[in-house]
Order: structure tokens, then C-alpha cells, then sequence
């Protein structure tokens, strides 16, 4: 017989129609691609400001975290969605940190160009 805890706690889990097959799932993954497109062909076709370039990678760090999270989901597992987490923490970490030398690279060279990326060498 279940303890108390584990009944309330297995009611409290999200658990969506998201199985291999599925409309949601489906979804849910072609989103995840889609996201995960235009954020490499932000990086990649878009040479010109940084901070599109930050956006485009934080672009390509979200896709990843739906699609972890779809497929975990999927398999109900949890160490996924932990990972997943950790995913966020990592993005939102370097996004601080990038957006940061942004500001010390604009008010030392008062533009956020790629073309003087090669500038910054020591």
C-alpha cells in the first residue's frame, strides 16, 4: 500500500498526453527544431551586432531545453528535467555574463560591431 506522501506526490506531477505517436508531441518536437533553426542561422548569417548573435544562442540553449524536457516528459523521467534545469541556469549565467562585456566593450570602443572583435586581443 503507498504512503500518503507518494499518493500526493504522484498526483502532483505533470503528467502530459506527450508518449512517441502523439499529436502534442509532434508538436512539441518540430517547435523544438524550428526554435533550434533560427537560432544557428542566427549565429551563423548574422555578422554584424553581437548582442543578436547572445540572443541567437540563448535561442539555441531554449530549443534544446524544450526538447529535453519534451522527450523527458516522453520517458518520465526526472533526470531530464533536472538536467533541463541546469540548462537554464547555465544560459542564464552567460547571458549575464555576455551582456556584461558588452557594456565594457561599448563604452571602451562605443560600438558592439563584430568587426573589431579581433581588437580585443592581447
Amino acid at each position: 500500500m503507498p504512503s500518503v506522501i507518494e499518493a500526493d506526490l504522484s498526483a502532483l506531477l505533470w503528467q502530459p498526453n506527450t508518449f512517441p505517436g502523439s499529436d502534442t508531441f509532434n508538436q512539441l518536437i518540430v517547435t523544438g527544431f524550428i526554435i533550434f533553426w533560427i537560432g544557428l542561422t542566427g549565429i551563423f548569417f548574422n555578422r554584424r551586432l553581437v548582442i543578436s548573435i547572445l540572443l541567437a544562442v540563448e535561442l539555441t540553449l531554449l530549443s534544446i531545453n524544450l526538447l529535453m524536457l519534451t522527450f523527458a516528459a516522453a520517458m518520465e523521467d526526472l533526470v531530464g528535467v533536472m538536467f533541463a534545469l541546469y540548462i537554464l541556469c547555465v544560459a542564464a549565467a552567460e547571458s549575464a555574463i555576455g551582456l556584461a562585456l558588452i557594456i565594457i566593450w561599448y563604452r571602451v570602443r562605443r560600438t558592439v560591431s563584430v568587426q573589431y572583435i579581433s581588437l580585443l586581443k592581447g
